[in-house]
């Protein structure tokens, strides 16, 4: 009878134990889901950003492209030009093309 008495205390402890693990676990899971509710927010922001980013960096290539052109032009007027200063042959590295233009100018941002 004292056997069972014991044997009773210790299976009660136990499923207190494990009723302590489950509201652990419940109050694990909904502090996740507050995280996860937070990061849902965060990653909506981001969503919805990104045209906002994409128009802006179109912007900048129109700019970039815009005065690419006008400094390449510029130094083949340069380059034409017979009484150049020295400094020329640097210009004409950095801007004697659109493509080499257009890097320099995207370095300079």
């Amino acid at each position: 009878l004292i056997f069972l008495d014991i044997q009773g205390a210790t299976l009660g402890r136990c499923f207190r134990a494990v009723r302590m693990a489950r509201l652990v676990r419940t109050v694990r899971m909904l502090r996740t889901l507050r995280t996860t509710r937070e990061f849902q927010k965060m990653a909506f922001a981001l969503v919805s950003s990104t045209r906002t980013l994409l128009w802006s960096l179109l912007i900048l290539f129109f700019i970039i492209y815009f005065f690419s052109v006008l400094f390449c032009q510029a130094v083949t007027d340069l380059e034409d030009c017979p009484d150049a200063s020295p400094a020329a042959g640097e210009l004409v590295h950095l801007y004697g093309s659109m493509p080499r233009s257009f890097m320099t100018l995207f370095m300079a941002v």
